[in-house]
């Protein structure tokens, strides 16, 4: 039995590993093969020197250099940086034990002879883990990563088994130690259950998550959809209209040809009207080189002018940006409702919006300003499409971005750093 729970912890500091780099890392597009093939010769490796019982910093380093090499080969990361969270990932795991031996001894439990018993050294190597588990789903839940897999929904649902996990397990690991019970092979395939139990709640728990975000990313692909074939139908009638004021111009501009040869005025004037109305009828529509971001300033350059409000931009970004579509419409969607949302409680001819969108190297600047009236800030309000300024923020969040917001002078302003790279 000793040599399935090593093993079994072996596989748990394997998926434990995961997790963390996986909170500082983004996956390389590697063959599912290459990924399994990778852990498991790693994981024989592991086990082979765990079930010889190799001295502990033997294995330390040959782990550590394996994490490495996993690091490297699965995720996006260079050598530096690999090997150092490697060095990390294995310092916590000594310092595990370190936290569990000094708290057994704080509890008045000689360490060293408990670990020359069989059932109890088996629950406490368990427990190490237990432990070790929660420090890294804390360090994972603290990242500001983008690529993490936990959230605090996960650690919330995760927190209550672990702890109950954890409470069972000392608890059995004191009796079998004080030989008030004998543990059989039942009791410890029940604890190494629960302690897979708590990987089961993260990764259902995580995967409940994706599918949200599914559901979320399909339902703003549709609305992106919807805006630029409205976009597109707008950007044809423009052409059409330009195609036909070219043709009325031509003969126009014939007719005022003769009727300057023979001095008729105000068939002249007339003509000119006539020509300046067909120009002042064509409708604008937003091109700032870049799709998304045309599509998004077109749809509010409308309700804009519906609202009756000076909406001016300055857009100067390149056609392709590494930020996400859906991300794009949260950021620029929700400012924007809310300054239009603020800038309607103003009489007509105070109502001004003034945005900002440029990108210098890897960072990309936006900001826009509205004034907004007294006792305004602070009501509570729907944000567009339910998502609100907390959501901006989780979004920029994961770009690694700054969010900051003023209101001075009846001037309310946000401004957004994003790395796009």
């Amino acid at each position: 039995m000793n040599y399935v729970v090593e093993v079994s912890c072996v596989v748990l500091e394997l998926i434990i590993s995961y997790i963390f780099f996986r909170s500082l890392f983004n996956l390389r597009s590697r063959p599912k093969y290459v990924t399994v093939a990778s852990y498991a010769v790693f994981a024989v490796l592991i086990s082979v020197m765990s079930i010889l019982e190799c001295q502990s910093v033997v294995r330390l380093l040959v782990s550590m250099v394996g994490f490495a090499v996993i690091a490297f080969l699965l995720f996006e990361t260079k050598v530096i940086s690999a090997t150092a969270s490697s060095l990390v990932f294995m310092t916590i795991y000594a310092l595990t034990d370190v936290i569990v031996a000094a708290a057994f001894s704080w509890f008045g439990i000689d360490v060293g002879s408990l670990l020359e018993q069989s059932d109890a050294r088996m629950v406490y190597v368990i427990i190490s883990h237990i432990i070790f588990l929660g420090i890294i789903v804390v360090i994972s839940l603290r990242s500001k990563s983008k690529h993490g897999i936990i959230s605090w929904q996960s650690f919330l649902i995760f927190l209550p088994c672990w702890v109950s996990s954890l409470i069972l397990c000392c608890v059995l690991c004191v009796q079998s130690y004080s030989e008030v019970i004998e543990l059989n092979a039942a009791y410890i395939a029940v604890l190494l259950g629960l302690l897979y139990t708590n990987i089961l709640v993260i990764y259902f728990v995580s995967r409940i998550r994706e599918q949200d975000e599914m559901e979320h990313q399909a339902k703003l692909s549709e609305q992106h959809y919807m805006l630029e074939r409205e976009y597109y139908q707008e950007l044809h009638a423009h052409q059409e209209q330009v195609r036909s004021l070219w043709h009325d111009i031509s003969k126009y501009m014939k007719s005022m040809q003769v009727l300057a040869d023979g001095e008729h005025s105000e068939e002249l004037r007339d003509n000119y009207l006539k020509i300046q109305e067909s120009v002042n009828d064509i409708g604008s529509v937003v091109d700032v080189g870049n799709r998304v971001v045309s599509v998004i300033l077109n749809e509010y350059m409308h309700i804009a002018d519906e609202s009756g409000i000076d909406f001016e931009f300055d857009v100067n970004i390149p056609s392709e940006l590494s930020v996400m579509t859906s991300d794009l419409y949260i950021i620029l969607g929700n400012t924007l409702d809310n300054s239009i949302n603020a800038c309607c409680e103003l009489e007509e001819g105070k109502r001004k919006i003034n945005l900002k969108l440029k990108k210098h190297n890897n960072i990309l600047a936006y900001s826009i300003e509205n004034p907004y009236p007294e006792n305004y800030l602070g009501r509570p309000r729907t944000a567009l499409h339910g998502y609100g300024l907390a959501n901006v923020r989780h979004c920029v969040q994961k770009y690694d971005g700054t969010v900051e917001t003023s209101a001075q002078n009846g001037i309310f302003t946000v401004n957004i750093t994003l790395n796009d790279e």
